[in-house]
């Protein structure tokens, strides 16, 4: 059985410690639990293949620098913070937006039912007063309270669906996705039928928005997002299928398939890629104007299969776990790709 050694403060085994030795880093409890810590993490099914891979990074250059003062220390794990805070900021921030975006047009619809009720008191305080019939007055008013009630029944189908919807691309959003994803595999659960799901990514999105700006990175969000819209439209359009398309974040996309495929969703996905590959993007100033033609765009897609034997209540993370995974190949691999999470399997 392995021991610790006894020059090393860091309780480890003899090869691990001397594995550290190797490399350098220094034999004290700070450093050593440091690099055991950030090298532990690719093992978590929580962080994602992009986390991992900026660990990986950060730990690299920390065995390439060899600088292990109190400042790199430090800095070290601010960074490692950052890395791991960085989805769920990312996430905080969207929802912060479209919850000030769904608060504002709540208030707004809570300002136009209040002046409907005043302007009905107004009108039957002013029948009364004109000396009009009660019956007539309270059949007038039984018919008016109908209609505002249908109208608020409106509000609320129309604010539900504003809070399903991405506001910047108007196709789902991840509450929405979620939503989706469940009753997707629960169905296919009770009806023995396979689901799907494609996870896009925009291939060196940050690049381009360093390049063109975040309003410009707005107009390319927007109109792959048609693309894909327009994909989805014509692949069903034969089909007794519905399929569900939301930008999952950023510049992430998802397609939830019910009752197909790994086999059809990489054939959409597919199509999917050489529409966005293929198309003109055009770059667009504040007025409308075009100002430049054919800017060019590629994404990169995920594709798995949840069959129905394999459903679970965990069944919605193992899907989208699976297709990040097969994402994360198709970045891997020069971008610009479908991969199947079969395919790595194999």
């Amino acid at each position: 059985m392995q021991t610790a050694r006894e020059h090393c403060d860091f309780s480890c085994t003899e090869k691990m410690c001397l594995t550290l030795d190797k490399i350098g880093v220094p034999r004290d409890n700070k450093w050593r639990s440091l690099v055991m810590y950030m090298r532990g993490l690719s093992y978590h099914d929580y962080l994602s293949h992009q986390q991992k891979s900026q660990l990986q990074s950060l730990l690299t250059h920390v065995f390439i620098e060899k600088e292990f003062s109190d400042e790199k220390f430090a800095e070290l794990m601010d960074k490692n913070d950052k890395i791991l805070a960085a989805p769920y900021i990312k996430k905080i921030q969207a929802t912060a937006s479209e919850s000030q975006k769904l608060l504002q047009e709540f208030q707004s619809t809570l300002r136009y039912r209040r002046g409907d009720i005043r302007d009905l008191e107004d009108s039957t305080a002013k029948a009364l007063a004109d000396g009009q019939d009660p019956e007539v007055v309270i059949a007038s008013l039984r018919i008016a309270f109908r209609d505002l009630i249908k109208t608020m029944d409106q509000d609320v189908a129309r604010l539900d669906q504003m809070c399903r919807t991405d506001s910047l691309t108007g196709i789902y959003n991840r509450r929405a996705f979620d939503e989706f994803m469940a009753e997707a595999v629960d169905k296919a659960s009770q009806r023995a039928l396979p689901v799907s799901l494609i996870f896009m990514d925009i291939d060196k999105f940050k690049v381009f928005n360093d390049t063109y700006g975040h309003q410009v990175g707005d107009q390319a969000l927007v109109a792959v997002a048609k693309v894909i819209k327009h994909c989805v439209h014509d692949y069903i359009s034969n089909l007794p299928s519905e399929m569900y398309t939301a930008r999952f974040g950023g510049e992430e996309f998802a397609i939830v398939m019910p009752g197909m495929n790994e086999e059809k969703a990489a054939f959409l996905a597919e199509l999917i890629r050489k529409a966005v590959e293929g198309y003109n993007f055009l770059l667009r100033n504040e007025k409308g104007d075009i100002i430049q033609r054919g800017i060019r765009l590629s994404i990169s897609a995920g594709v798995t299969e949840l069959q129905a034997e394999q459903c679970s209540p965990s069944g919605a993370e193992v899907l989208l776990h699976n297709a990040d995974l097969a994402l994360y190949h198709a970045k891997g691999d020069g971008r610009n790709k479908v991969v199947r999470f079969r395919d790595i399997q194999a």
